[in-house]
């Protein structure tokens, strides 16, 4: 907890503060979630997960009050460092040296790449890597998770072509609609439906916050 605390205490609390200047009230916190997060999930309007009870746990040292503001794939970190929320709990390490943010010392959780079929899709099988030649596979645009696949392939020696996505939304449906065979998907989706054929990675998540 402290080493965190510190992260937060100079991120976070500089904002807080010039709200409370400004405005001679209680600030809020402003925390941004996704609706596929596992940190933070919402659920009929009440939220939790480790990320909410990490908060809490800070709040007793801090008296903090948080709002959880719902924020998408493409924009969550444009809202962070623009200023429309104060935190996120779930930033992969690949956007460690962003102009503008800052992460955690301590990593927040993990997330696995997990190559995706059709939980009826019956050509392939788990780490059946011989059958994953040739195949299209949805990857998110964003340099991750692309790197991700790049260093899965190399280490199992495959070739496949890529089907580059903007989210999660239009992988599956390259999928429906036979513009791809599998995809590349965080094990924190909710993956209904699909199978894992392969694990391709593994990447820290940590706290953070805009400069």
């Amino acid at each position: 907890l402290p080493v965190l605390l510190m992260v937060f205490m100079l991120g976070v609390c500089s904002r807080v503060l010039a709200v409370e200047n400004d405005t001679k009230e209680k600030a809020v916190v402003r925390v941004g979630y996704t609706d596929y997060g596992q940190m933070i999930v919402e659920k009929n309007g009440e939220f939790s997960g480790y990320g909410v009870t990490y908060l809490q746990m800070l709040a007793a040292y801090t008296g903090w009050q948080y709002e959880y503001v719902p924020v998408t794939e493409e924009n969550r970190l444009e809202e962070l460092i623009n200023g429309n929320i104060y935190l996120l709990c779930d930033v992969s390490e690949d956007w460690a040296g962003m102009e503008g943010l800052i992460l955690s010392e301590e990593n927040s959780c993990l997330y696995y790449g997990l190559i995706c079929a059709k939980e009826d899709d019956t050509s392939i099988f788990f780490e059946e890597y011989e059958e994953l030649n040739g195949k299209r596979i949805a990857v998110n645009k964003s340099r991750y998770m692309q790197e991700m696949l790049e260093e899965f392939a190399g280490d199992h020696q495959i070739t496949y072509t890529p089907v580059y996505c903007s989210s999660f939304a239009e992988m599956e449906a390259a999928i429906e609609e036979g513009r791809a065979d599998l995809m590349l998907a965080s094990n924190q989706r909710d993956l209904t439906g699909y199978k894992y054929v392969a694990k391709a990675g593994v990447r820290n998540q940590y706290f953070a916050v805009s400069e």
